[in-house]
């Protein structure tokens, strides 16, 4: 067996036909060649194994694994027991790297023994017009942990909102050695539950660039329809944590915060007050409408070095 990678990549793929050549495309044209690219495919029904095939044969960096549907964790840690490196990365198979991203992911972790987590900014690429929003991902989260905030800071506002992007996500083999895989019963939620435990663990968590790295793409299907299962799906990591952490902790009390919080919510989404349901009406009706209008103020064009990653010739390599 050749000697083992700094890097591994890990894309989960589930019928990622359309997008899955620009996320591999990204991963093989990092400014660093020292990585292994895993791509499990989780049972796809489309042409996604296929094209990964091509590029198995192409490249002997990449890797390809099958298994059948399990979800996304279960195919993340199908790619964890896989992988060699150092330093692992996660990327769904719809985005997308900047050349640099893990060249200055690896600089910014090598630096700071101490951080088992290191994420990036990204910019939301409009799937529909090719264009991205003014706003990149972590601008959303104004109450968001500073770059290099201490870990008791972290976990504090990680335990408030989930405010990094899996794509942007690499962790050490360190952090991957103490707190093991992703929990494959969680659905949709198994990145933030990942983060908080590798910050209840005692490890650090920094943003490894002050500019953008990762292209998030955004398409119509990219947001759950069922509000009332994610704010379940929050309740049940929340709940984990309590489980985890220490009667009379800080980071104790303000996860049952939380919970109360959006036990509050639950209830207003599946047992609504009158006021309540003519109010989720409206949001409903009109939150499409303002979308729209938003959209061409919100939507300008992509930096070259983004619209260079994202239009890749989906023909062949």
């Amino acid at each position: 067996m050749n000697a083992a990678p700094r890097h591994s990549v890990i894309v989960p793929a589930y019928n990622g036909q359309r997008t899955i050549r620009t996320t591999i495309q990204s991963v093989l044209a990092q400014t660093v060649s020292d990585l292994e690219l895993i791509v499990i495919d989780d049972g796809s029904v489309d042409a996604t194994p296929d094209i990964v095939a091509e590029y198995t044969a192409a490249d002997t960096r990449v890797q390809l694994i099958r298994q059948p549907n399990g979800g996304t964790a279960a195919a993340r840690n199908r790619g964890l027991a896989a992988a060699r490196g150092t330093f692992v990365s996660i990327l769904d198979n719809d985005d997308a790297w900047l050349p640099w991203h893990l060249e200055r992911t690896a600089a910014a972790l090598e630096v700071r023994p101490n951080v088992g987590l290191g994420y990036a900014d990204a910019w939301i690429f409009n799937d529909a017009t090719g264009r991205v929003n003014r706003r990149t991902s972590l601008s959303f989260y104004p109450d968001r942990a500073a770059p290099d905030a201490d870990v008791e800071s972290f976990l504090a506002a990680l335990l408030v909102k989930n405010f990094i992007i899996a794509s942007s996500t690499t962790m050490t083999r360190t952090a991957l050695d103490l707190v093991g895989g992703f929990e494959a019963a969680l659905r949709g939620t198994d990145d933030w539950d990942m983060w908080l435990r590798i910050a209840m663990a005692g490890m650090n968590a920094c943003q490894v660039d002050p500019e953008p790295t990762t292209i998030l793409r955004f398409s119509a299907t990219s947001q759950s329809s069922d509000l009332a299962m994610m704010v379940r799906g929050n309740t049940e990591v929340l709940e984990r944590v309590v489980a985890r952490l220490p009667d009379g902790s800080g980071a104790g009390a303000l996860a049952r915060e939380r919970l109360a919080i959006n036990a509050e919510w639950l209830r207003s989404l599946e047992d609504p007050t009158p006021g309540e349901a003519i109010e989720a009406a409206l949001r409903r009706t009109l939150g499409p409408v303002k979308r729209a209008a938003l959209a061409h103020r919100d939507l300008v064009d992509p930096p070259a070095a983004v619209r260079a990653v994202m239009q890749v010739d989906v023909a062949g390599i």
